[in-house]
């Protein structure tokens, strides 16, 4: 359809459409590129642990590896820490499980696991929280 619509863009009266097409054609040309190069880009992924968000994950991690981008690392988010609480305990054993269910369906994927806490406040915390980010929960 693209190549019909800039074959007859003077006669259907789009020229300017026409040239945004090509630019736009030239872009996603020049982006797929740099998404397919594994120096320079990569898909970092964030999921919290449901078994909907797993199935969602390995569907957007199939997806991406198709068009030629790789799965770089992994973020477990809203994990439960184990307590006292009985509550908590039963759903940290819950997200136990998922932890293990996302190890499994990517293996090869350095994870990092954030557990629930106060949200990071200030520049100070905000470069802890991104330090900590990239240490491996294997």
């Amino acid at each position: 359809m693209f190549e019909l619509l800039l074959k007859y863009k003077d006669t259907l009266g789009v020229p300017r459409f026409g040239r945004r097409l090509v630019q736009l054609s030239r872009d996603l040309k020049f982006l797929r590129g740099l998404l397919g190069n594994r120096d320079q880009a990569g898909l970092a992924l964030v999921a919290i642990p449901t078994g909907l968000a797993l199935e969602e994950s390995r569907d957007l991690v199939d997806a991406c590896r198709a068009a030629g981008l790789q799965l770089r690392h992994l973020f477990l988010n809203l994990l439960t820490p184990s307590g006292e609480c009985p509550l908590c305990a039963t759903q940290a054993g819950r997200d136990k499980t998922l932890v293990e269910a996302f190890t499994a369906a990517f293996p090869a994927t350095p994870q990092t696991w954030i557990y629930r806490g106060a949200p990071p406040r200030g520049l100070e915390a905000l470069a802890a929280l991104g330090a900590a980010g990239f240490q491996s929960g294997k």
